[in-house]
């Protein structure tokens, strides 16, 4: 059971009926348990010991949700990162949502629980995850690679002119073997650059680098 923006609104706004008695969901409350099958069922060749798609999917939301309530940018950063842009705007809308009705919520999983049970919570966490806070651009960069890990999926990168930056590489980028075949070769990278208030910006590649294969010129 998924409750999200207008879907969401039309349970927690419920008034119930004064003549019965019968409180509406603001009042009374309502949960929901979210389980996902076998992880061999759901993605095939995965671990098992490796967090599956959902798993994810819930420890980055949780990660949002605690770190916009905690005023902590870089943990906010690192969980905005980690989820596209839709995903984000739906997070943004539930929490409106929340505040519009003046509802709370609690979301748990085996190794955290992330709670809202005060408006001022709500209000910390709606500022900290506006769009003026929350920044996003697709920026084009160009430089070459220092290297990159295969299991984390993440990547150092010397930036013409700039420092260096790490970032993590994207489904959509590719194969990090490939990147690591070309270390050191003049290239050019498209990424999401995320940052939150003055913090370090966080770096995805979205697209597979394109890599200058001129031969050298000899003099």
């Amino acid at each position: 059971m998924t409750l999200w923006g207008q879907e969401f609104a039309e349970f927690i706004k419920d008034p119930g009926n004064a003549d019965t008695g019968q409180t509406g969901f603001k009042d009374h409350g309502f949960g929901f348990v979210l389980e996902e099958g076998n992880p061999q069922q759901l993605q095939l060749g995965q671990a098992q010991d490796d967090e599956s798609i959902v798993a994810r999917a819930l420890s980055t939301t949780q990660a949002l949700l605690l770190s916009s309530a905690n005023n902590d940018d870089e943990g906010l950063a690192e969980a905005a990162s980690e989820l596209d842009r839709r995903a984000l705007d739906k997070v943004r809308s539930f929490v409106t949502t929340l505040s519009d009705y003046g509802a709370f919520m609690a979301l748990q999983t085996d190794h955290r629980l992330v709670r809202f049970d005060s408006p001022l919570q709500l209000a910390r966490a709606l500022d900290a995850l506006s769009v003026e806070n929350v920044r996003e651009e697709v920026v084009r960069l160009r430089g070459s690679f220092g290297g990159a890990l295969p299991h984390s999926r993440t990547f150092e990168f010397d930036v013409v002119g700039g420092e260096p930056i790490h970032g993590k590489i994207s489904l959509l980028a590719g194969d990090v073997d490939e990147v690591n075949r070309h270390l050191h070769q003049p290239a050019e990278i498209q990424a999401m650059r995320t940052q939150v208030g003055n913090g370090r910006p966080r770096y995805v590649l979205i697209s597979p680098p394109i890599y200058d294969r001129r031969p050298p010129v000899i003099a």
